[in-house]
């Protein structure tokens, strides 16, 4: 699975950035899920006194609302990104927000004042700044509206395979974290064969025998 996200301020065109690189996706034969991270603090899909609200709130979690048309899934805590995943079955992951999450990042310029909000995930950059230009800060720009394959051509070939996203100390086959495993991906010429897991997969050991 491959996860990244597009993120910056709101009237960037960010909204519609990820609708056309997912429908591009999808175009070129891929399963294709989306996260969107919203920042509003009273933000929620249920209503109070409905009866899925009721479930909730003597205690059942998550709770599942089926309808004729969708299914929802409700959790009673708000989980992390990988948490979120665990439940997806997907080739890719496009993200709107999670400007702050260890994953390859595109963002999306108001001005010039939002180049400071590029690190070193940062892979690409889009928005309405960037109209008319090719590289910004030493980042490729892409338009999402006028050469979405191009744009699409270059995350296929930039975006690996998504890290566990754990610290040394939970893990550290490689010899790092996956921090910085991400960031010898983006920025030195790495590939995913530096992730051991993710190379070779997870092994069970139960006293001196391996699990098949």
């Amino acid at each position: 699975m491959k996860v990244f996200s597009i993120f910056g301020h709101s009237n960037t065109g960010k909204t519609t950035t990820v609708e056309n690189i997912i429908q591009e996706l999808i175009k070129r034969g891929y399963s294709v899920a989306s996260i969107k991270d919203i920042h509003f603090a009273d933000f929620t899909l249920d209503i109070e006194g409905t009866d899925t609200y009721r479930h909730k709130l003597i205690g059942a979690n998550p709770v599942t609302a089926k309808g004729l048309n969708e299914t929802d899934i409700m959790f009673k805590e708000s989980l992390d990104l990988r948490e979120i995943i665990n439940h997806y079955d997907v080739d890719w992951v496009v993200c709107e927000g999670f400007s702050k999450e260890i994953i390859p990042k595109i963002i999306s310029l108001k001005d010039e004042e939002d180049l400071n909000r590029i690190d070193d995930f940062t892979i690409g950059i889009t928005g309405i700044f960037s109209k008319g230009k090719t590289n910004i800060s030493g980042l490729p720009v892409f338009n999402a509206l006028e050469d979405i394959e191009n744009f699409v051509d270059f995350i296929e070939e930039n975006v690996p395979v998504i890290l566990p996203g754990f610290t040394h100390e939970k893990c550290g086959e490689c010899g790092f974290d996956c921090k910085t495993t991400l960031k010898k991906i983006l920025n030195e010429g790495g590939d995913i064969t530096l992730c051991e897991l993710r190379q070779h997969g997870v092994k069970i050991k139960i006293g001196t025998k391996f699990l098949p």
